[in-house]
């Protein structure tokens, strides 16, 4: 099944209760169904991922770090969640080089929470800072701490 435009690769399959989701750097994908042949769907075209291990699975919802910021995708579409880190995000951590290879996500399902690790500049070897999302909540808040990788 072709998904969105070939010359773009695919960087990201990840499966919720009732759907997969497909994300490109030329946008969000939605496919579903019990046995072939599966239901495809664009969900969003303007929305790329940029950094493909920052997509997590909480609450049956992906979040991930996006051009537009950090967004959770579901069924109903995709949602920008960074409103109130937005500088730090668009421009400070979307402008840095190596953002592709450092920058990763974990999801805790049990503190509904998204962290997102990234460098603090291009020049990061590792992540030196988290973003963490309490999705119940709606907030986010900073930790400055180094990790390579996280469970």
């Amino acid at each position: 099944m072709d998904v969105g435009r070939l010359d773009q690769p695919i960087l990201r399959v990840l499966a919720v209760r009732d759907a997969c989701y497909v994300l490109k750097q030329d946008g969000v994908w939605y496919f579903n169904g019990y046995e072939a042949p599966f239901s495809l769907a664009p969900l969003d075209s303007s929305c790329a991922i940029v950094a493909a291990s920052t997509a997590a699975i909480v609450n049956n919802s992906i979040f991930m770090l996006s051009n537009q910021g950090v967004v959770q995708i579901s069924t109903s579409g995709v949602t920008i969640q960074s409103g109130n880190i937005e500088p730090a995000i668009m421009t400070q951590a979307l402008a840095l080089s190596n953002l592709s290879t450092v920058a990763f996500a974990v999801a805790n399902e049990t503190d509904r929470q998204y962290v997102l690790w990234l460098p603090t500049g291009g020049g990061d070897a590792y992540a030196t800072q988290a973003y963490v999302f309490h999705t119940l909540l709606q907030e986010w808040t900073r930790w400055v701490k180094p990790a390579a990788a996280g469970v």
